[in-house]
């Protein structure tokens, strides 16, 4: 099964292409884990995660969201021209 969720915030704003019957938006998710180290210092991962929506979903993705917008994403992981994530459905935060 390919599913995944994210939780995040925006990292780049949202550029929609395509026309008005097939459009498409894409954008990426900036995720940070926080952790303590052995030794007692804290550590910061950052990762960027490249995402996808159609249709609707571009549009209304586009309209509310911009950069910095905390956004949660379901979807799958996409592999077919490069790596991102297809966004099957998503959440305001």
């Amino acid at each position: 099964m390919n599913c995944v969720h994210l939780l995040g915030k925006i990292s780049t704003s949202p550029v929609l292409s395509g026309d008005d019957k097939t459009c498409f938006v894409n954008f990426d998710i900036e995720i940070t884990e926080k952790y303590k180290k052995s030794n007692g210092d804290m550590k910061e991962n950052k990762i960027i995660v490249p995402c996808m929506a159609w249709d609707s979903g571009a549009k209304i993705i586009h309209k509310f969201f911009k950069k910095n917008s905390r956004i949660i994403v379901h979807g799958k992981i996409s592999n077919d021209d490069s790596f991102c994530v297809r966004v099957k459905s998503f959440e305001f935060v």
